[in-house]
């Protein structure tokens, strides 16, 4: 369990990364993760096999943050809000 929290707590960053950003690269990104490049790799795959993100179609190489995505990230937000959770495992505040 505390594995996937840290996953989804990059997830999040990168995530909310590409939606304050324009399109940005895989390496941006992958380093705006804040965790190693190997992990942050798989987590991206895994954001892409998800859909949360998607090739740009106006940059070669590049990614933006899909429809999906955008409602993960704003459901995800609301429930950290609402709940008082914060992004490190299942901390409480």
């Amino acid at each position: 369990m505390r594995q996937h929290s840290i996953r989804f707590e990059v997830l999040l960053a990168m995530l909310k990364y590409l939606e304050d950003m324009p399109p940005q690269s895989k390496t941006q990104v992958v380093c705006a993760s804040r965790t190693t490049p190997a992990k942050a790799r798989e987590i991206f795959a895994d954001a892409m096999a998800a859909e949360y993100i998607e090739p740009s179609e106006i940059e070669p190489r590049c990614y933006t943050i899909s429809g999906a995505g955008k409602e993960f990230l704003r459901i995800a937000n609301r429930l950290y809000f609402t709940l008082g959770w914060v992004l490190k495992g299942d901390e409480k505040r």
